[in-house]
């Protein structure tokens, strides 16, 4: 009997919790504690906040050095289940001279602690680190079980530091990827309303990519949860014509 899908998508996460040894981030920060908005503080590096909100970033001129695109998201992002250069972010960079530096991290959210021992806060220095000229940063179904108020003020604490660590960067913020139209948790709204409002706080442009796998389950792995190849290429271009929709190109 086929569990729901509530129930196969947590019995997914509590297996990355036994079997993931580590993901493209290396950060480490124990479980949060407080409000998720502290636990946000807690673990995200900040400078100065920008005076002058952000524009998006041309595409490099001939001999120009290539622009630095970093990607914050989930293991949808990471391409689990598959080589890391099938993950959507990866296809998207291919054949450009776009430098891509992708911290997805399987099982993390905004509040979510992922495989690689914290969320999307605990990514931000290493984001800084890579001096790009471009964030993506993609709300994730990991934080199902969250009150709205919760992701809210998570979602809010996390892009206002991130906007402090990368003061001229373009941030692109994406909307929550589900696939199961028979089974829409409350949380995948919430958390794509909630990066929405965060974007329009810290001067970012949000995306919305509505579900692009919704109705495809040939698109799907065997676990229900994560993209196949075919999938992951779905997703890419859906990003490509997103951006592409607001000047934006790698």
């Amino acid at each position: 009997m086929l569990l729901p899908r509530r129930a196969r998508t947590a019995a997914v996460l509590a297996a990355l919790a036994v079997v993931l040894t580590g993901c493209a981030a290396t950060a480490t920060a124990s479980s949060p504690t407080g409000t998720p908005a502290e636990a946000a503080q807690a673990t995200a590096t900040a400078t100065p906040a920008p005076s002058s909100s952000a524009t998006a970033a041309p595409a490099p001129a001939s001999g120009a050095q290539p622009q630095v695109v970093v990607t914050i998201g989930d293991s949808i992002m990471a391409g689990l289940g598959l080589d890391e250069q099938y993950a959507w972010p990866s296809l998207l960079a291919t054949g450009t001279p776009t430098k891509l530096v992708n911290l997805a991290c399987s099982g993390a959210g905004f509040i979510a602690i992922g495989g690689c021992g914290t969320n999307y806060a605990g990514l931000i220095a290493q984001a800084a680190q890579a001096q790009p000229t471009l964030v993506i940063v993609e709300s994730s179904s990991n934080d199902i079980g969250q009150t709205d108020a919760a992701i809210d003020e998570a979602t809010q604490a996390t892009m206002a530091a991130l906007r402090s660590a990368v003061p001229h960067a373009t941030i692109v913020a994406l909307s929550t990827v589900w696939n199961d139209e028979d089974s829409w948790p409350e949380e995948v709204t919430s958390s794509s309303t909630a990066i929405e409002r965060a974007a329009a706080v810290q001067h970012a442009l949000y995306l919305d990519l509505g579900q692009p796998l919704e109705g495809h389950p040939e698109w799907m792995q065997s676990d229900d949860v994560h993209p196949t190849i075919d999938g992951q290429r779905v997703l890419a271009e859906s990003v490509r014509r997103a951006l592409a929709g607001v000047g934006l190109a790698l």
